[in-house]
């Protein structure tokens, strides 16, 4: 199966299963452009976004092989882009951006910054998830990896929670909207 079906199925689930996210999803992503990395890299990227490329993500064409994978992607960096639109005016965190911390989703020290972005986006990422469980619209294949997902973005999320909650240094919109992440990961992190 070629990357455009895929896609068409990873939003099909979507406007099944979860079409608030959908929606959500729609209005904040114009356009996704699909491009392979160099084959010689060590690390494949998933996807990219950029307050510059406002509304476009970039999605590796060769690094999502199921609706889920791309269904992930997508809130992922929508949620990326969720975050970029409401820091337009005001920071998410006042830590120095040469200040580095360990990240919950990447192997390399980041900024407070990426590091509050993971933490959302953690957050995101399960809800879109266990929306669509909850619906009944996937496959018992698709349960099981949804529910091996869902427990990566858990210990994802509670790794970086804790991380932002020692080190973190928030601005008033950072902690305005950290509790609302929290509230959607709370029956998960007992």
């Amino acid at each position: 199966m070629n990357i455009l079906a895929i896609a068409r199925e990873a939003f099909a689930l979507l406007d099944a299963g979860a079409p608030e996210v959908s929606g959500e999803i729609r209005s904040l992503l114009e356009e996704v452009v699909f491009a392979n990395g160099d084959a010689d890299e060590k690390v494949t990227f998933h996807g990219i976004s950029s307050f510059c490329l406002w509304g476009a993500i970039v999605m590796n064409a060769e690094g999502h092989k199921t609706a889920l994978e791309v269904l992930q992607t997508l809130a992922h960096e929508s949620s990326h882009m969720h975050l970029f639109g409401v820091a337009l005016n005001s920071p998410l965190v006042l830590n120095e951006d040469d200040e580095r911390y360990k990240s919950p989703l990447r192997f390399d020290p980041r900024p407070m910054d990426g590091i509050y972005h993971a933490v959302y986006v953690s957050a995101r990422m399960h809800y879109a998830l266990t929306s669509v469980l909850r619906s009944g619209v996937l496959s018992p294949t698709q349960v099981e990896q949804t529910r091996a997902a869902c427990l990566t973005h858990v210990k994802s999320f509670r790794g970086g929670l804790a991380t932002v909650q020692a080190e973190g240094q928030l601005s008033e919109l950072g902690r305005e909207l950290m509790p609302h992440a929290k509230s959607c990961m709370l029956p998960y992190l007992i």
